[in-house]
């Protein structure tokens, strides 16, 4: 029995140290994690406090009284000032901090979207010893007033065709462009279009009215004929409700020209006759267009989803009384 005793007294004495270091590694880990929990809840109610100050702060900026009397405008000159103060305006109607704060962002995406300038910047500022009363500091810089592009387009037969476009951008000062387009496709086929558009800043976004020239000539080959049109006229284009609704009329004027190549029968002077040569030569045709459209797609170019619903009817005749009307619905729901 003294034996066993001096074992155990030894076995306790050689496991105890490890059995206390366990415990206080155990315990410190503990500690580590109630100190983690502790600095969670710290940084939650941080969280909520910064969230109370800011809404408190908000709220107290919405009913601080706040007049803007100054507004200064950098780096015109070409648009027009009569736009600006148009769009600029709203920022005189502000009653407090938090409204010339959403006053001022709504007015940048104005100018931004006249399409006059690449770049707006806006700052706001106290005015010198009257802290109720601000000024706007708007710095842009005017688009170019020239561009032009290269491209490669399908034309109406179907076929690849080469297309240059040059043109003037804000021609007035009030974002009107002028463009001149030209296509040179195969077969013959051949395109120049001229376009005046001038944007209607006192209706919706988007709406505009243009006046347009055209000239184009398209080989048929299948028919032995060829087709020359001249075409002027006029659109006018409205966005309702939304920039997705758009509503656009449109007017012209057409002389088209077609010419007949009859089958020589190798002697001179002499021709096959064919049908199609009822058909040819010269006519004068007027036109009105309507276009209703819904586009909820995401981009015009490659949507990746969206609708997008139009409909449309064409009323033309011509000199010798001929008259034609055509209805066209189209419907196009892309899947993501």
């Amino acid at each position: 029995f003294a034996m066993a005793g001096v074992w155990s007294a030894i076995v306790t004495k050689l496991f105890r140290p490890e059995n206390k270091a366990e415990r206080l590694k155990q315990e410190n880990a503990r500690i580590d994690k109630e100190m983690l929990s502790k600095k969670l809840e710290i940084k939650k109610l941080k969280k909520t406090l910064a969230s109370h100050r800011k809404e408190k702060f908000f709220k107290k900026l919405e009913k601080l009284p706040a007049q803007v009397v100054l507004v200064n405008i950098d780096g015109i000159s070409r648009t027009s000032d009569r736009l600006l103060m148009l769009k600029v305006k709203p920022l005189f109607e502000t009653e407090s901090f938090q409204d010339i704060i959403n006053t001022s962002k709504e007015v940048q995406n104005d100018l931004k979207s006249l399409g006059c300038f690449k770049k707006v910047d806006m700052t706001v500022d106290t005015v010198q010893g009257i802290d109720t009363q601000y000024k706007v500091n708007i710095n842009v810089e005017e688009a170019g007033s020239m561009f032009g592009n290269i491209g490669v387009v399908c034309d109406i037969t179907n076929t690849v065709a080469g297309v240059v476009r040059v043109g003037l951008n804000n021609i007035g000062g009030g974002g009107e462009v002028g463009q001149v387009e030209l296509i040179k496709g195969a077969g013959g086929y051949n395109l120049a279009n001229i376009v005046i558009e001038k944007p209607l800043h006192w209706l919706p976004e988007g709406s505009n009215i243009s006046v347009f020239s055209r000239r184009e000539n398209l080989n048929m080959e299948h028919f032995n004929s060829s087709v020359a049109e001249t075409v002027i006229g006029s659109s006018f284009s409205l966005s309702a409700f939304s920039e997705a609704f758009n509503f656009t009329s449109e007017l012209d004027t057409s002389w088209l020209n077609t010419k007949h190549s009859f089958k020589h029968l190798g002697q001179h002077g002499l021709a096959t006759w064919d049908p199609l040569t009822e058909h040819t030569g010269h006519v004068l045709r007027s036109s009105l267009s309507t276009w209703l459209s819904l586009d909820l797609r995401d981009d015009d170019l490659l949507p990746a989803h969206g609708l997008l619903l139009s409909a449309g009817h064409k009323v033309s005749g011509d000199h010798v009384g001929q008259h034609a009307h055509q209805v066209t619905f189209s419907s196009s729901l892309h899947y993501p």
